[in-house]
């Protein structure tokens, strides 16, 4: 059987309420506001309406925004290298450019991008 997003994003939704994770919370809430009212799914899922509204009306933080600046520099390395740099290669680079990063944190943004090293030429059988 294939999964669909809707499976996905239901899954995602309890996860999030098990972890209490509020944001997750309220991006499920968002993702779902035209199917469900607001203040139903706050009474099911254990948070305040307040607390969406206020969510939804809080400016990215700086992590956030910090993110949408290191991937379109991750994206540019990667195409520039042709597709083949992988997390530790784009984090090396990255480090000598000057972005105080860490190398999990450029694995978690090339995954949410879909990008991913690939090996390049072929390897001897053996070697």
């Amino acid at each position: 059987m294939e999964s669909t997003g809707h499976h996905r994003s239901s899954a995602d939704g309890v996860e999030a309420v098990r972890a209490r994770n509020h944001a997750a919370i309220y991006r499920f809430m968002d993702a779902h506001r035209k199917q469900y009212p607001i203040a139903v799914m706050a009474r099911v899922l254990g948070v305040s309406r307040s607390g969406y509204h206020a969510w939804k009306t809080r400016p990215p933080s700086n992590r956030a925004r910090m993110d949408v600046r290191l991937k379109k520099e991750i994206a540019d390395l990667h195409a520039r290298h042709g597709g083949r740099s992988g997390a530790p290669r784009i984090h090396e680079e990255l480090l000598k450019r000057g972005w105080p990063v860490g190398r999990k944190r450029v694995a978690r943004l090339m995954r949410e991008l879909g990008v991913k090293g690939r090996r390049g030429g072929s390897r001897a059988l053996g070697a």
